[in-house]
């Protein structure tokens, strides 16, 4: 059986046909500010791209800069500094070298100093038993 229109119909199916273009509307409204927020996000990935292109371009330059600069003075300075090493030896050898002649020196006039002080106190000691003797009327047994 057919529906008849009615008044309470009409008035029921415009409200709903209200309601479904207000939904279209809506959902309309929201894909458009969904497309645009996709198309920024889309341009600032691009932009990101770019800039990690460039940073990954500036980042394998310093490294062949460096690599290069490693090759070239790196065994330039190892040399540098393994002369400076053999330098350092030679002197520290030197300066053993002179330590001892100076500690041979140094006993050799300790040794001296000694041997001149015993011989003047021998003497001292042989001139005072002397003059005790002669004090004492001692003399000198007949050779």
């Amino acid at each position: 059986m057919p529906i008849k229109p009615t008044n309470e119909n009409s008035i029921l199916a415009e409200q709903i046909l209200n309601q479904v273009v207000d939904s279209i509307n809506l959902v309309t409204q929201a894909t458009t500010r969904l497309d645009e927020r996709i198309k920024i996000i889309s341009e600032k990935q691009h932009e990101l791209e770019g800039k990690n292109e460039k940073m990954f371009d500036h980042y394998h330059n310093v490294s062949n800069r460096v690599t290069a600069v490693e090759t070239k003075e790196l065994p330039n300075a190892v040399n540098s500094l393994k002369s400076h090493v053999r330098e350092l030896e030679n002197t520290f050898k030197d300066l053993d070298k002179r330590l001892d002649k100076i500690e041979k020196h140094h006993q050799q006039s300790e040794s001296r100093t000694f041997f001149f002080l015993d011989a003047l106190w021998k003497i001292i000691l042989m001139c005072i038993t002397g003059y005790i003797l002669f004090k004492l009327g001692v003399q000198a047994p007949p050779s």
